[in-house]
């Protein structure tokens, strides 16, 4: 009787497997004749109750249905993939050139800055780039600041020693 039922069990499985559509159906299908609560479960846990003999032909052959039902789902998931693989949208150009990644910023302060020289050379002013560093005669000489002008104080301005 027992034997009947696994037979059955697996003919029920591999007319359904056949007509497995989505993953979802493979999954439904592994719960319904491999689940905790699935028929064929229910058969597993009853083997205790037989004789050792009968236990042993039906555990075989129970063991057996099993494998064959856990390879044909495999099977079934396995196809599935391949029917929803499509090449032709999954090709890749690699001679297809690039989009440039534009990375960084300049910082804030060097923005304010562009914005300000923008602002005044649309005046009419240019903006003069020098040496952040001049000589005494430059600085003050060239200019006609006297020896005692106040902006000379060692206080007020940077001195390098000549070298």
């Amino acid at each position: 009787m027992l034997k009947e039922k696994i037979a059955a069990i697996k003919q029920q499985a591999e007319e359904m497997i056949q007509k497995v559509q989505s993953n979802e159906d493979v999954a439904n299908l592994r719960i319904q004749f491999l689940g905790r609560k699935s028929e064929f479960n229910n058969i597993l846990k009853g083997l205790k109750d037989l004789a050792e003999e009968e236990r042993r032909q039906i555990g075989q052959m129970a063991n057996q249905v099993k494998q064959e039902i856990e390879k044909r789902l495999a099977e079934a998931e396995k196809s599935l993939k391949l029917k929803g693989f499509d090449l032709q949208a999954e090709k890749i150009d690699v001679t297809i050139p690039g989009h440039k990644v534009e990375r960084g910023h300049l910082n804030i302060l060097s923005q304010v800055q562009n914005e300000i020289e923008d602002i005044f050379n649309s005046m009419g002013f240019e903006v003069a780039d020098g040496r952040e560093i001049e000589t005494e005669f430059y600085n003050f000489d060239a200019l006609n600041m006297p020896k005692s002008h106040p902006a000379r104080d060692m206080q007020d301005t940077f001195w390098l020693k000549q070298t």
